[in-house]
């Protein structure tokens, strides 16, 4: 189990830092699409689905289709917002504003498929 934790822990913050650090050095454009990466998405897909049946991986990946809104809400209120609210506010009502979409997306996605999944 701790062998895994150290693994997972190593894996995520090099992807974080080199995506940092690639997002910093190449152009707006470019660093905009590379903080996107699915960091967080692709090891927990990988960590997670040698443990799952192919029917479970499947339902996974398609529940994560529902964070997509959220993470548009969050870019945009941080693109609206940082140059008002400096980068740090910005960023903690991205936050905030991810939350929201999320339990919307949450509560709308048990309104209309109830609540399996």
């Amino acid at each position: 189990m701790l062998t895994e934790v150290l693994a997972r822990f190593i894996a995520g913050g090099t992807m974080i830092v080199g995506v940092s650090y690639l997002g910093r050095v190449l152009p707006a454009s470019i660093a905009g699409i590379l903080v996107l990466f699915p960091a967080v998405t692709a090891l927990g897909y990988f960590f997670l689905f040698p443990h799952l049946e192919v029917e479970q991986a499947e339902q996974v990946a398609l529940y994560t289709c529902f964070g997509i809104p959220t993470v548009l809400a969050f870019a945009m209120t941080v693109y609206f917002s940082v140059r008002h609210v400096g980068t740090n506010y910005a960023i903690l009502m991205g936050i905030l504003v991810w939350l929201i979409v999320g339990a919307a997306v949450v509560t709308l996605k048990n309104w209309f498929l109830g609540q399996a999944g």
